[in-house]
């Protein structure tokens, strides 16, 4: 790298991580920054006047002074751009969609759940061109897709009329803003892993039982989401259960044969992973079913690799946590402050 782009470099993270910590601040001085970043006054002053320049930071009121010039007091602009996340499901017969619109503090402005006869690519696109609308400030939607996606493009999933839809690629062309779009387990994964505490296990593993759709896993291995070569990771139906793809739906509406799929499913992710803890959520399994798995799972494998079983009754909080840390990461350079990335 030459000594330009090693320059630019430097102050495309330096900006950054004088954003993130004005945004963590809510409203800082000059040198309150300099404190919590560690850069000079004089660094954090140039980048807070160039931030002020665009409207992304504004001033606050001036802050008393025993003498002097007095101080001023910076605060983030939360809505100097905005960002969509949302989700579509097919479950039983119920299909629809869910959003969010928020702020860069992640601050919901608008939220709510809309269904359908049945999902297709207009819904994406329709619902996102209207909060557009609404909405111009916003500069990048996050997309949860129930299946794989891998370079933009759906490949297997629960909605068949959206498989192969080069998604990203067609609703960037349409509506000119950015937009990310992945596996709706890997989503849900990330958004509950984002709210366990710093000490938590860094191995767990998501399992997703829904009712008429195959079932899933999003994986965190040493605090990173585990996607694989082609983001086909945690695809659990494909496992080699003894029967065939097609009789699983069900075989898991079955209380008996449920606990022993699920089961052998657990078996396989904790020889392959090892987690600490593994979430169990979705319509074919109940809280009560855990012990029962559990039971199930330590004839197979020794006891003291048995990971703490946990029960989500719902799903959308982890899903919609997921979608908007991830969807606000896309903002920002691409240099990570936080020990928890997707």
């Amino acid at each position: 790298m030459n000594q330009v782009n090693t320059t630019m470099t430097v102050k495309r993270i330096n900006t950054e991580l004088v954003r993130a910590t004005l945004k963590r601040l809510k409203s800082a001085t000059k040198p309150e920054v300099a404190k919590a970043t560690g850069l000079s006054v004089m660094t954090c002053g140039t980048i807070l006047n160039e931030l002020l320049a665009t409207g992304e930071v504004l001033e606050q009121q001036v802050d008393p002074s025993s003498g002097g010039r007095p101080a001023i007091r910076y605060e983030y602009h939360a809505n100097y751009a905005q960002i969509v996340c949302l989700y579509a499901r097919t479950e039983g017969n119920e299909h629809f969609i869910s959003y969010q619109v928020c702020n860069l503090l992640g601050e919901c402005l608008e939220e709510n759940t809309i269904y359908y006869d049945e999902i297709t690519y207009d819904v994406y696109e329709q619902q996102l061109e209207r909060l557009k609308d609404v909405y111009p400030a916003i500069k990048v939607a996050g997309i949860g897709v129930q299946g794989v996606v891998h370079e933009g493009v759906i490949g297997v999933c629960d909605i068949k009329r959206l498989e192969k839809v080069d998604i990203v690629s067609k609703l960037e062309d349409k509506l000119k803003i950015d937009i990310v779009a992945q596996n709706d387990m890997n989503l849900i994964t990330y958004g509950y892993y984002q709210k366990q505490e710093d000490e938590s296990p860094k191995n767990i593993a998501y399992v997703y039982f829904p009712d008429g759709n195959y079932m899933g896993a999003g994986l965190i291995v040493n605090g990173q989401v585990v996607k694989g070569e082609t983001n086909f990771s945690g695809e659990l139906s494909f496992l080699p259960l003894g029967i065939l793809r097609s009789e699983q739906l069900g075989q898991f509406k079955q209380p008996d044969t449920m606990v022993k799929l699920a089961a052998k499913s657990i078996a396989s992710l904790i020889v392959i992973i090892n987690p600490a803890v593994i979430v169990l959520a979705g319509r074919c399994v109940k809280e009560e079913d855990l012990k029962r798995i559990e039971s199930e799972v330590k004839t197979m494998i020794p006891a003291v690799h048995m990971p703490t079983l946990k029960y989500r009754h719902d799903i959308h909080a982890d899903y919609m946590n997921g979608l908007k840390t991830l969807t606000l990461e896309q903002l920002s350079y691409p240099f990570k402050f936080e020990k928890k990335t997707f």
